[in-house]
């Protein structure tokens, strides 16, 4: 069953300065005005104590959740809009926080909003702006601007990517593997109903209040390889292996800033605070336009094995880049996603053994928030694989896929991309 964060404690995590665009107003008119209070959680808290998966999804495959990795991981700016039912911009403020990894229940904000009551409000939220390619300006959207539901659902972020050669491989959209990091943009949209505060009331101002979640726009991968027996033991394999490629097909080079056409699990509307939510249906940009490219993970450091000094390798390594993508549509071919590894036996002309367009049956589509954990398991002279897709938290999911198995003393040729 999904696990909600509903009646937990929440603690609002410590904020720097606002970074309001501009002083909000109090909305012209009779209307009363309500103060509209809100906080957000990111859609990724850490696993509860009780250890059992969140759900499945394909049926059969079940998921958990996987908390963030680093501090660009978490919000370091989040922008609020809310928009009137006219489309009138009623309020845009901006507030900073200080690096922080997110913990289960830490939520940002609040943010405050003057507003006018007894209407519904389109409210977006924008974490890590800055992070947005192309570049948004949205302090455009000031208040008394205008900014309809059809011009924020067709916002585009991504990078650029040479449009040829047509074998050109995909540009992560954001990569913080170096010294040069960016924060993970994220966003989302609500629609809240503000009531009208009581007839009787005596206070100034009535204040309400919503808490949300927010979603990554994008996705990574991780990697593990590991040495066991038949039997399944932890053990090291005669021959001594590296991996000289491993690549992933089919990621898409554009997608839209806000969830668009996007289905959750649990639906978005059944609980705003309830943070562990999986996308289940979306829609990515047409391909005109956009690219659709593999990509080559610069992962030749993994090694098992023995080395030629007899000393052995780490029984199990661990290979997670802060590489992100961004989300995929599957509208390929048979409606697949594959994988291939190449690994090379180390020695005097060691023979390369490719492992070649592996499907991976628990990925239907790749959605923003995804995580995806390949585990590559050496057993003797064979090589099996388990894949976990998470939502940002860990999914241990069976049944497994398997390579075709190949013995390393009897290397295949196989066509090479694109």
């Amino acid at each position: 069953m999904l696990l909600a964060l509903a009646g937990m404690a929440l603690i609002s995590v410590a904020t720097g300065c606002s970074d309001t665009d501009e002083p909000v107003p109090v909305p012209d008119g009779d209307g009363p005005i309500v103060t509209l209070r809100l906080s957000v959680g990111i859609n990724s808290p850490q696993q509860l104590q009780d250890s059992r998966a969140a759900g499945e999804y394909p049926a059969g495959y079940p998921y958990d959740f996987e908390p963030a990795a680093t501090v660009y991981e978490g919000i370091n700016t989040l922008r609020v809009i809310v928009v009137r039912p006219d489309n009138t911009v009623e309020g845009n403020a901006r507030e900073n926080f200080a690096d922080y990894i997110p913990q289960e229940g830490n939520l940002y904000g609040p943010l405050q909003f003057r507003v006018k009551s007894d209407e519904v409000k389109r409210v977006y939220l924008i974490a890590n702006e800055a992070s947005i390619e192309p570049a948004i300006d949205w302090t455009q959207y000031a208040v008394g601007s205008t900014l309809t539901p059809a011009a924020a659902e067709r916002l585009l972020q991504y990078n650029e990517w040479p449009t040829a050669p047509a074998d050109t491989l995909a540009i992560p959209y954001i990569d913080n593997t170096g010294a040069d990091k960016k924060y993970v943009p994220m966003s989302e949209f609500f629609d809240t109903f503000v009531e009208a505060p009581p007839a009787n009331l005596t206070e100034d101002i009535h204040t309400q209040s919503a808490t949300y979640f927010i979603t990554r726009n994008v996705v990574k991968f991780g990697f593990t390889i590991s040495a066991q027996d038949k039997d399944g033991n932890h053990t090291m394999p005669v021959n001594s292996f590296r991996v000289k490629s491993l690549a992933f097909r089919n990621l898409m080079q554009k997608s839209y800033v806000f969830p668009y056409e996007t289905s959750y699990l649990p639906t978005k509307a059944s609980n705003t605070t309830d943070f562990r939510r999986v996308v289940i249906a979306f829609t990515t940009p047409g391909l005109n336009g956009n690219l659709v490219r593999p990509y080559y993970f610069p992962i030749e450091a993994m090694r098992f094995g023995v080395n030629a000094a007899g000393s052995s390798y780490a029984a199990t390594q661990t290979y997670a880049p802060e590489l992100y993508f961004s989300e995929t549509f599957n509208n390929t071919a048979g409606n697949r996603f594959d994988i291939d590894v190449e690994l090379e036996i180390e020695g005097d002309k060691g023979p390369t053994v490719k492992f070649y367009r592996v499907k991976l049956p628990n990925l239907p589509d790749f959605p923003r928030n995804t995580f995806v954990k390949v585990n590559l398991i050496m057993q003797e002279e064979s090589l099996t694989a388990v894949v976990d897709v998470i939502p940002y938290i860990s999914v241990s999911l069976n049944p497994i896929f398997g390579f075709q198995q190949i013995k390393p003393t009897e290397p295949e040729t196989l066509p090479e991309y694109p």
